[in-house]
């Protein structure tokens, strides 16, 4: 009898302890790198927005159906947040005449404030040019 008492069966107290605070350790850390995790992604998805926005602009100001339409295109800031989206973005389109006559340099400027308030932007930089796009059919014919 003397020998089954001295023998011990399960953990102790303090064994529990110890290991119920590695585990809780364990899920503290878990919950830190999701919250992570969570913002990383976020920030993905605002700048792959920004980039989208500012590409979007440059497209439609190459698609210019004339030289009025190519004389038209100037500056400014518009609010182009879309309608589904939790996040403000500001666009800012900066239009200079290069010193050889019928280029313009573009500069699309996107901006927001992401979770924490910091302010985010993208630039896109682009040059257009004067050319009647009538004519650009013309460079695929045959020359004689």
């Amino acid at each position: 009898m003397k020998n089954l008492r001295n023998k011990q069966r399960g953990a102790s107290l303090l064994e529990a302890l110890i290991t119920f605070l590695l585990l809780s350790v364990g899920m503290l850390t878990l919950m830190r790198v999701q919250t992570f995790l969570r913002d990383s992604a976020d920030a993905a998805r605002q700048r792959s927005e920004a980039v989208r926005l500012a590409q979007q602009d440059l497209e439609q100001v190459r698609g210019f159906a004339n030289a009025a339409g190519y004389g038209a295109i100037a500056g400014g800031v518009a609010d182009v947040t879309p309608t589904a989206s939790n996040t403000r973005y500001t666009l800012t389109r900066v239009v200079q005449a290069q010193v050889e006559p019928g280029f313009k340099t573009i500069q699309v400027t996107l901006s927001w404030s992401d979770r924490n308030g910091e302010q985010k932007r993208v630039q896109l930089h682009s040059m257009i040019a004067a050319h009647d796009p009538a004519y650009s059919g013309a460079l695929s014919l045959l020359q004689p």
